[in-house]
């Protein structure tokens, strides 16, 4: 996954005023040192995510493995495993219809490299609630399986590389006209 995050994160836009969550399947037993890796590398703060923690701008949280995330207004809420027994932990699903239901048209969502399709059905969420939805390039990701599934859905506005994303994210803030021009385009 590091090989996806880290040009990812060199590219992040700094003084946007954004939060940046991420979910990444690991496993339960696993003791990530994903913070540490990944903080060289960013132009963000990283951090993982705590419970009933106040979100902050220019922050990217992780998600503790074997957990699910998700947001209620500004703040953040860990759920332990047995409390949502479906699907992988964290599910993208979760955190991404958390995150259309309190951010609505604001809300961005984005897929990279992965195996399965958690995230397809929180990209139309997203999308049901106007917001914006981001899909890394299949052909360039490690694993193609979430990529193509979220692509599949029909409800994905940009396919991008992620050395690419962030530069779009500071488009979409500038420009919020763009999102409706983006949505009309066919792939």
């Amino acid at each position: 996954m590091q090989e996806v995050l880290k040009p990812f994160l060199r590219n992040l836009p700094t003084d946007t005023n954004i939060t940046y969550i991420l979910a990444q399947h690991l496993s339960p037993t696993y003791k990530s040192m994903m913070v540490d890796l990944l903080q060289k590398d960013s132009t963000v703060k990283i951090k993982e995510a705590q419970n009933q923690e106040l979100l902050e701008a220019d922050t990217l949280y992780i998600c503790p493995p074997n957990k699910n995330i998700i947001i209620e207004g500004e703040r953040i809420i860990i759920m332990e495993a047995k409390q949502l027994t479906y699907g992988p932990k964290p599910s993208i699903n979760i955190l991404f219809e958390s995150i259309a239901a309190n951010k609505g048209n604001k809300a961005i969502g984005i897929i990279v490299s992965g195996t399965g399709s958690d995230g397809s059905a929180g990209i139309r969420s997203i999308k049901a609630e106007g917001g914006f939805t981001i899909v890394q390039q299949p052909q360039n990701a490690k694993y193609d399986g979430m990529p193509n599934s979220a692509i599949n859905t029909g409800n994905v506005d940009l396919i991008l590389d992620v050395e690419l994303m962030g530069k779009e994210i500071v488009e979409l803030l500038k420009y919020p006209d763009r999102k409706e021009s983006l949505n009309n385009i066919d792939y």
